[in-house]
């Protein structure tokens, strides 16, 4: 934010992941009338006397996204007529704002249910979260559910299953984000769903409302969610068509 700043910027769109880092970038911005959205993540104390001085928020809702997965494992269980006995959320990047809102989403429905949900520090070298991961379900053998958080632990989840010659289904998994791999992890049945925060609407609706609020004073009634979207087995392959397309 302090970079934009010096430009002399319209407008501000800025990721919250942290909101110490940039307050006060953020708020030399609101004391010279430069609007500021959050986009992709939002600001953790909005609605709150510590909230950052913006427009308001682009982006998907963490929080919602978490639930749809637990919802969605609980349901696939039922249906194949398995409980759910345990479950693990490792995080990647623990603090992240984001990330955290994701397991919180994924805890509150397991606490309505009455099944423990774990937590597990894991880290962006996949090699490495692999052992982690098949360390905790050696360790937690009544351990049937992981709720991974984007697709470098979603291919260390894959790393693992393969060395452990896990079927597919055996444990109930789902991520968030996209990529090619988690795609193909849906197609071969390791992941229920993966959920889309669809960031291509994100970048686009942060430069519109920027440029009208900056222009003509326009502002939304609220925050737009652009999630959560499910990618699963009824659209994946549409998701893959238009991602080589350069759609999404």
């Amino acid at each position: 934010c302090g970079d934009a700043l010096a430009a002399e910027p319209d407008g501000i769109g800025t990721t919250v992941p942290n909101p110490e880092v940039i307050r006060a970038a953020v708020n030399r911005a609101a004391e010279n009338g430069i609007p500021v959205i959050a986009f992709n993540t939002a600001d953790p104390n909005a609605g709150t006397p510590d909230a950052l001085p913006i427009l308001f928020y682009i982006g998907a809702s963490e929080f919602l996204g978490g639930r749809s997965n637990a919802q969605r494992v609980l349901a696939q269980a039922e249906a194949d007529g398995v409980a759910v006995t345990r479950g693990v959320c490792p995080i990647q990047e623990v603090g992240h704002s984001g990330l955290e809102a994701r397991c919180a989403g994924v805890r509150s429905v397991f606490e309505e249910a009455g099944i423990t949900l774990d937590g597990l520090t894991i880290n962006n070298n996949v090699t490495e979260s692999a052992g982690i991961i098949g360390d905790y379900f050696t360790a937690n053998a009544d351990a049937n559910a992981i709720f991974l958080l984007g697709p470098n632990p979603s291919s260390s989840f894959n790393l693992y299953a393969q060395e452990a010659g896990l079927e597919a289904g055996q444990v109930y998994a789902t991520t968030h984000d996209t990529s090619s791999e988690i795609y193909d992890m849906i197609q071969k049945g390791y992941l229920l769903q993966a959920i889309d925060q669809q960031p291509y609407l994100q970048g686009y609706q942060t430069i519109h409302w920027l440029y009208l609020n900056s222009q003509f004073k326009m502002a939304p009634g609220g925050d737009i969610f652009t999630g959560p979207g499910v990618i699963d087995l009824s659209n994946v392959e549409a998701i893959i068509e238009l991602t080589a397309n350069g759609y999404r």
